[in-house]
């Protein structure tokens, strides 16, 4: 397995980890749910869920196309992109609604867009790795590109 597909998968685990203990920290202390609800949501199916199929995809597919990955840069500014994004978000936004401070609700914004950005580039990757055609001059099937 590759490096970018092993940081998925132990950031998975971490996050599956941590969002189901703020699950049962909630069954505990229900008065919790209204601050700590998004959070342990975002965690367990962005966090554990998605950064596994993320992990799983960037190791499967391109071996099910046949290829190698269109660009592993890509593949990692979204590593880095999608867990910076998701832990402003899930950080930010439990304290904007304690605090009411307005750039703490920015924050969590901005986390949130970072992450969307991140999902569109893995979509991106995925999506030039499984169909790209064939290039015209050659007929052959590029087998990798680095942005």
């Amino acid at each position: 397995m590759s490096g970018i597909t092993k940081a998925f998968i132990k950031a998975s685990l971490i996050y599956f980890a941590i969002g189901s203990t703020l699950g049962a920290a909630i069954l505990f202390r229900p008065e919790w749910m209204v601050s700590f609800r998004f959070p342990h949501v975002h965690l367990n199916l962005v966090g554990a869920f998605g950064m596994l199929i993320f992990g799983v995809a960037y190791h499967i597919l391109p071996r099910f196309s046949g290829r190698m990955l269109w660009s592993e840069r890509l593949a990692l500014l979204h590593l880095w992109a999608s867990n910076i994004g998701l832990l402003a978000m899930i950080l930010a936004y439990p304290l904007a609604l304690a605090a009411d401070v307005p750039v703490l609700r920015w924050l969590a914004h901005l986390g949130g867009g970072l992450l969307l950005l991140a999902i569109y580039g893995f979509v991106y990757n995925i999506w030039r790795t499984v169909f790209t055609p064939p290039d015209n001059i050659t007929g052959r099937t590029p087998t990798r590109r680095m942005i």
